[in-house]
């Protein structure tokens, strides 16, 4: 009767430590969103408000880290600086877009080629459409 006891309780013992340590919720492994700030240089796509489409060769984007979880994306226009900020996450060894149905834009840098690309839709009606694309600087 003591070993069966003794069984029990060890048994109990092993299933709870198991419990309690597999609830815990794990920290997302990946790179730090701070690989994706920095200068890129590429094509930049733009649309401003009641103008037809723009396209920018050389372009230099700049992404910086707005707080712990948002990037601030800074273009050129031609009528001064244009700024965007999304909401990102590491995902899958990348950053990424938090919500793909964000209406500030979809944000993909990847880590293995250090490439940007970013899209989005106009958040109003007098707001700028872009796309981007290209390597960090």
């Amino acid at each position: 009767m003591k070993s069966t006891i003794k069984l029990a309780v060890l048994a109990l013992l092993a299933v709870s430590t198991t419990a309690l340590s597999s609830c815990s919720k794990d920290e997302e492994s990946g790179p730090s969103i701070d690989v994706a700030t920095g200068s890129f240089k590429g094509t930049l796509k733009s649309r401003l408000p009641g103008k037809a489409y723009n396209t920018t060769a050389n372009a230099i984007v700049t992404v910086s880290k707005q707080n712990g979880s948002e990037m601030k994306i800074t273009m050129p226009f031609p009528e001064g600086p244009y700024t965007r900020v999304i909401k990102v996450a590491s995902m899958d060894g990348d950053i990424m877009s938090e919500d793909p149905q964000d209406p500030a834009g979809i944000f993909i840098y990847y880590t293995g080629t250090s490439q940007l690309s970013i899209s989005s839709q106009p958040l109003a009606a007098d707001a700028v459409q872009f796309s981007f694309q290209g390597p960090k600087q």
